[in-house]
């Protein structure tokens, strides 16, 4: 494994942007969007609002790095007493590995699975090669 993104995620089909952070007293982070709008003009809609907040660790830090650094923007009382968990929201730790090996396998360290625990989340893990043919040519 390479590098490592994580993000702090919300989905709802029902609340918008600007209610989910409001709830959480945290703005969002780009990559976010509203449900009913389109990345592309012309394109479908999303059928959920998608509200998320990057770690501020560099791509090369250890899991436990970007954990604490999305605990350190938003506490997991900030999401637990904001009640978004008892509707329609789900939240979940979004990680992505960009990898160049022949495969890629991410340990997820016991501190990180108690401040998933804490937040009364899940873990989404998406795995990406990277060909450093590619990376040169930046």
């Amino acid at each position: 494994m390479r590098e490592v993104k994580v993000s702090l995620v919300i989905t709802s089909a029902n609340l918008r942007l600007s209610e989910i952070s409001a709830k959480v007293g945290h703005a969002h982070s780009s990559g976010s969007h509203d449900r009913g709008t389109s990345s592309l003009p012309g394109g479908k809609p999303f059928n959920e609002t998608i509200w998320r907040m990057d770690s501020t660790e560099p791509e090369s830090a250890p899991l436990e790095k970007h954990f604490a650094s999305i605990g350190s923007q938003i506490p997991a009382k900030s999401i637990i007493d904001s009640g978004l968990l008892t509707g329609d929201a789900r939240c979940f730790f979004d990680i992505a590995a960009f990898f160049d090996d022949a495969m890629c396998s991410i340990d997820i360290p016991k501190i990180c699975l108690k401040t998933v625990e804490r937040y009364g989340a899940e873990i989404s893990v998406a795995c990406y090669p990277v060909d450093d043919k590619l990376d040169s040519k930046k």
